[in-house]
């Protein structure tokens, strides 16, 4: 079995979801001595995110190169390598992914990390991955013909860089407990991003010692000045390269985590109690056993809801982590017996491995015709206008 996962990159940052490719990828390639796992990375920038995996990774960048001459040195890498599946997880990298797949024979898989569901056009596929039920259910009722799987298992522990964290540590006022999100600081982040400060803001009114930090990079400029807005003098707005290259080793810095999706089981994995934003309420909410399902259908994002939600008993939850020893000790115990356990990688291998033996069906009438039309079109507009971009800079 040789499988070939191929991500678009745009930016010199890479978000949750190149890591739980490279999580993902890797996991597959320790399971089994007949499997050969390669990551292609294509796109407009090389992603150094992929410099850290022990697998091997190619690259092919369509800067200053013609749409066919970019098809054909990927047509060229595919027949040298022939992979037997391909996996994706974004739609530009699925378009081309679709002509690669259907020249050397391969069966095609396409992912669905996290975010809203989609409200216009999506290409359609002969089997989707997704991460949560949310997903799950949205692309079983408007792809009812096509094989939609929940695999929700993508992150390994992961090893604090305690070099990096000894720096970061000098960042830090010392003494106050210290309240970590880690996350790209841009539009459609920023939401849970304020709550972060909005959170420590209210504890330090109630006579509670803490410091929110935040690590991100930065995808937009009025997004970082509303942070540096919203942070107090003892909170840390931090975007350095240094610290938000892999930012998941410096996890252990902290005493609470604020996060969402892979970030968030990342905490739990180093037994940090965590915490994720709600929609109806302006500060996150502890995850605990009582709604850990409920949160954990959205994916742990800022479209989580909790039926009849007591905003103020939720804050109480979280202010008794940083004032009762017994409640951040059973908080930390669940995250590590329980979120960490739910959510390994290697959970989930057994199942990647028996969707990828199995017989593909194939989608009559659309896959490879006027359906991967409008799919090149949506990713050949993406490249061009970011291009655009580029050049404006």
């Amino acid at each position: 079995m040789r499988v070939l996962f191929i991500s678009t990159g745009t930016k010199a940052d890479g978000g949750g979801m190149f890591h739980s490719v490279i999580t993902i990828a890797e996991a597959l390639q320790r399971s089994s001595d007949d499997a050969e796992v390669r990551i292609l990375q294509i796109g407009t920038a090389k992603m150094p995110v992929f410099d850290a995996t022990s697998l091997r990774v190619d690259r092919i960048l369509i800067n200053g190169v013609g749409l066919s001459d970019y098809i054909r040195r990927m047509k060229d890498y595919c027949a040298s390598y022939m992979p037997t599946h391909i996996q994706v997880f974004d739609n530009r990298s699925y378009f081309f992914a679709r002509i690669l797949a259907r020249s050397v024979g391969a069966n095609l898989y396409l992912g669905r990390p996290g975010g809203p569901n989609p409200k216009l056009y999506f290409p359609q596929f002969a089997d989707m991955v997704v991460f949560s039920e949310e997903g799950e259910r949205y692309f079983k009722a408007r792809f009812p013909d096509s094989g939609v799987h929940l695999i929700p298992q993508r992150v390994a522990p992961t090893e604090p860089d305690l070099d990096r964290v000894a720096e970061l540590r000098k960042l830090l006022t010392t003494g106050p407990r210290v309240f970590l999100r880690i996350g790209r600081i841009g539009p459609f982040h920023n939401g849970t991003n304020l709550k972060t400060f909005a959170l420590a803001k209210r504890l330090r009114s109630d006579g509670v010692d803490v410091q929110a930090v935040h690590i991100g990079f930065v995808e937009d400029q009025a997004s970082l000045a509303e942070l540096a807005e919203a942070a107090g003098p003892e909170d840390r707005v931090i975007t350095d390269p240094k610290f938000t290259a892999n930012a998941a080793r410096l996890v252990s810095v902290a005493d609470v985590v604020l996060g969402t999706g892979r970030s968030l089981v990342e905490g739990a994995m180093l037994g940090k109690p965590v915490l994720t934003p709600l929609a109806e309420t302006a500060l996150p909410v502890l995850v605990n056993g009582d709604h850990l399902d409920a949160l954990a259908a959205t994916n742990f994002s800022a479209r989580n809801r909790l039926l009849g939600v007591d905003a103020e008993v939720c804050y109480e939850d979280v202010r008794r982590l940083f004032v009762e020893s017994d409640a951040y000790e059973n908080a930390a115990r669940f995250s590590q017996d329980v979120i960490a356990r739910r959510y390994h990688v290697d959970a989930a291998i057994p199942t990647w491995l028996a969707l990828y033996q199995r017989d593909q069906k194939r989608i009559s009438g659309g896959v490879f015709g006027w359906d991967l039309i409008l799919n090149g079109l949506v990713a050949v507009y993406w490249y061009v206008t970011t291009a655009m971009r580029r050049q404006k800079k």
